[in-house]
């Protein structure tokens, strides 16, 4: 959610519809003219304190427009502070009653906010909500309805930013210092080199990423790989297999084991791996991993909103045999959340790639001529 200050007119400002889960703090303080914080007899209690008179927790119901909350100590009439005593005290000073609002929004509340952004042309959201206050006062509860009003408006307008919604960072796994292979390095030997990335596809800033889950019937990744040409412009492989093998996470033990077919579609062809769906309680529990301890974690992380997609790509050291030369590649990977009807139906996709280069270097000390002086 973002927050912007309201001094341009001309744009659509919206009533707040709160929708749960909402939870509300109310602190209430008071102070007299010198804006010492007082207690309920209109004694000081510190100059610059933050004591409180009443500490009010409220989750309103869904549709709630308007929040009433009496000056009490825990938010009814019944606990209502008297400030006759204080006012006499007080005299002619007065007392001023301050109210600190603090406002908790789940998933499902963010709807409570419109969509809108700001650039750099247009600084201002076209559309956003403002919080609205009004105070009354009166000499008993009974006509507490129609006693002295004061109202003020929050100058600021809050709107739900349109391009965060969701997020896809494809890298390596772990620490890595370069993504250079040397294909003539000896260490290397007649292994295959394994390059361990992971997908991280992140939907906590969907409005209601609960729900989005529960229309979702799995979700889909491809891999596609690209070699940079002579134009210095990545283009599709159309056999990645003789390049590379791609690995994924076998849900049965929770390795990184799956070696992933690949599959062609007008022209393109890609690796292809799937999360199917479990129950909605635990929508894709079946799906774990091994980091490279051993240790196992879950690749859907409910309360955070967050996937990690874990693949081992197997690099073929003879896809470039005899060849002395630099040749970068690029891997695409693609993340969709898919509904009922499948690759029909796409809920969010996502789409991030890393970059790796292999090359034959001799790693040969070149020496001096000893007859050259």
């Amino acid at each position: 959610m973002q927050r912007h200050a309201t001094e341009a007119s001309g744009n659509t400002i919206t009533d707040i519809n709160l929708i749960t889960p909402v939870t509300v703090n109310i602190k209430f303080r008071l102070l007299d003219a010198n804006g010492n914080v007082l207690n309920a007899a209109g004694n000081v209690t510190s100059s610059s304190g933050q004591a409180t008179v009443g500490n009010v927790n409220i989750t309103p119901l869904a549709g709630t427009t308007e929040l009433t909350v009496p000056l009490s100590t825990n938010g009814t009439l019944g606990t209502a502070i008297n400030l006759v005593p204080l006012l006499k005290n007080l005299g002619t000073a007065g007392v001023r009653v301050e109210a600190t609002v603090t406002m908790a929004f789940g998933d499902g509340a963010l709807k409570s906010f419109p969509e809108s952004s700001i650039t750099t042309t247009n600084t201002t959201p076209t559309a956003y909500v403002q919080l609205a206050t009004s105070a009354r006062l009166s000499a008993n509860a009974s006509t507490l309805a129609s006693g002295t009003l004061t109202t003020g408006t929050d100058p600021y307008g809050y709107y739900r930013d349109k391009s965060t919604n969701t997020s896809l960072v494809y890298n390596v796994a772990g620490s890595v210092s370069q993504l250079g292979i040397n294909l003539s390095d000896p260490a290397l030997g007649e292994d295959s080199p394994v390059i361990h990335t992971a997908g991280y596809y992140n939907i906590s800033g969907l409005e209601d990423k609960a729900a989005t889950i529960a229309k979702a019937t799995g979700l889909q990744c491809t891999l596609e790989l690209l070699v940079k040409n002579a134009k210095d412009e990545y283009e599709t492989l159309a056999k990645p297999g003789e390049y590379i093998t791609v690995n994924a996470v076998d849900p049965g033990s929770s390795t990184i084991s799956t070696a992933l077919t690949t599959t062609t579609t007008d022209g393109k062809t890609v690796y292809t791996w799937a999360m199917n769906k479990g129950t909605d309680a635990d929508p894709f529990g079946g799906y774990q991993y091994l980091d490279t301890s051993g240790a196992k974690h879950p690749c859907y992380d409910a309360t955070a909103g967050t996937f990690t997609l874990p693949f081992d790509v197997i690099v073929n050291p003879k896809v470039e045999e005899g060849i002395l030369q630099y040749a970068n590649y690029r891997i695409n990977l693609t993340v969709s959340l898919v509904g009922p009807d499948g690759e029909t139906t796409v809920l969010d996709t996502q789409s991030d790639y890393l970059k790796y280069t292999l090359a034959r270097i001799s790693t040969t000390i070149l020496r001096q001529n000893p007859t050259t002086p």
